[in-house]
């Protein structure tokens, strides 16, 4: 918040895009005075993704935490929670490998879209997507890629 202050003091008007700016730094700050040209581009999830999992997702969120926002990072603990549930349901012994056999055919429509574990480096596969601040303090999605 520090960053966006000093920014706004020295009357900068360029876009910023920052790739760790998340929901939860942008209900922190004055959202009036500072969110003027932020985009954000790191994360693969915005709480104003449009599907019925996202929807799913933010109404059980509220209800558990009474809380509205939403950021990134709580969205793929949720999806890496999932994603360990579903492998233990599935395994037949609790070692590392039959987890990790288990895992690379995971994939699911999660929150913030369709996600799968790739088979060779076990790395997750998700869109990428760009979101402007709005007056609302949520992030506008402006560009993602093909999931």
């Amino acid at each position: 918040m520090a960053f966006y202050e000093q920014f706004h003091r020295y009357g900068l008007a360029q876009p910023l895009c920052s790739p760790i700016t998340a929901e939860t730094e942008i209900q922190a700050m004055d959202i009036a005075r500072y969110n003027k040209n932020i985009f954000s581009s790191f994360f693969p999830y915005f709480k104003t993704v449009d599907s019925p999992a996202n929807q799913a997702f933010i109404e059980a969120y509220k209800k558990r935490f009474r809380s509205d926002t939403i950021s990134s990072v709580m969205q793929n603990t949720y999806n890496s929670i999932y994603l360990l549930s579903d492998a233990l349901k599935k395994t037949r012994r609790l070692t590392i490998d039959s987890i990790r056999r288990e895992l690379n055919s995971a994939a699911f429509d999660s929150p913030q879209g369709y996600i799968r574990f790739d088979e060779n480096n076990h790395h997750l596969w998700q869109c990428a997507r760009i979101g402007h601040v709005t007056e609302q303090g949520e992030f506008e999605i402006v560009w993602e890629s093909k999931p």
